[in-house]
């Protein structure tokens, strides 16, 4: 559903530090002339090839729910009783094993695209493939996580927030009004979704900064003290552009609200 906002900001030029007051009009705007002289069908090009890679948050609430089911078996707890703390360490520990088990086709998917995003899916598993068996020949298993340093602490905490707030909170709403509905489920996962990406900024400045570095985004040590570096430079100032990176997550919100929406709705029919 978000997939031609996706292609649309992509033709619409704006600048990364102009406000957000500034940039949804500019966008909106935008919009109808992309559609005029490229045609409707242009917002959906290349979408096969997009959907065909499993979007990370459908595996992320995967994990997740399985950790739970192990940790809070439903038969001794009521999804109301789990501690928020609790949910945000299973969704960052999910973060975690979905980027080992993913991480190594999402990299591959995105440097056969970059040589040619116009390929068929066929050419582009194939092409895929050859990627991620030359990374093991040239590095080993080691060559296929590369830079998780600098991309794993902004991921965890992100999802760990965002999936374990919305969670508890959404819980928390079902428990005491006896159901939610859909708007309401949107609500808590974007404010959710919001204040977890503006924590996270400071991990995503620091992974593009030390991607920069090289062998900064293979060293802890070198991580954290950008980190610290950071901080001690800029102080709170480190969040000034957060917001207009924040509310640019409304896909995930969207999935997420849909998923409990679909969830609620299953356990009221008894399947």
């Amino acid at each position: 559903m978000t997939y031609p906002l996706l292609r649309a900001s992509a033709f619409v030029s704006l600048h990364p530090d102009l406000p957000l007051s500034e940039r949804v009009p500019k966008y909106i705007l935008a919009l109808p002339k992309v559609i005029v002289e490229r045609g409707p069908r242009s917002l959906f090009q290349y979408y096969t090839t997009y959907a065909s890679m499993v979007p990370t948050i459908a595996l992320d609430l995967a994990i997740f729910y399985g950790l739970k089911s192990i940790f809070y078996p439903r038969k001794y707890f009521l999804e109301s009783d789990i501690p928020l703390f609790s949910n945000v360490f299973l969704a960052g520990s999910s973060a975690i094993l979905r980027y080992l088990s993913y991480q190594p086709l999402s990299e591959a998917y995105s440097q056969v695209k970059s040589l040619n995003s116009q390929m068929k899916l066929k050419d582009f598993a194939a092409g895929m493939q050859n990627h991620l068996k030359s990374r093991i020949q040239m590095n080993g298993i080691g060559g296929l996580y590369e830079g998780m340093i600098r991309n794993l602490p902004g991921l965890v905490v992100f999802r760990g927030l965002q999936l374990g707030i919305t969670e508890t909170v959404i819980e928390r709403t079902k428990y005491k009004r006896g159901k939610t509905s859909w708007i309401s489920k949107f609500i808590i996962s974007y404010v959710a979704t919001i204040f977890a990406r503006f924590i996270a900024y400071p991990f995503d400045i620091v992974r593009m900064r030390t991607g920069e570095e090289g062998e900064a985004s293979k060293n802890i040590k070198k991580y954290f003290d950008t980190l610290t570096s950071l901080f001690t430079r800029e102080g709170t100032r480190v969040f000034k552009r957060a917001f207009t990176s924040a509310f640019q997550a409304s896909g995930s919100s969207l999935a997420l609200s849909f998923f409990f929406h679909l969830n609620d709705f299953q356990n009221i029919r008894g399947y």
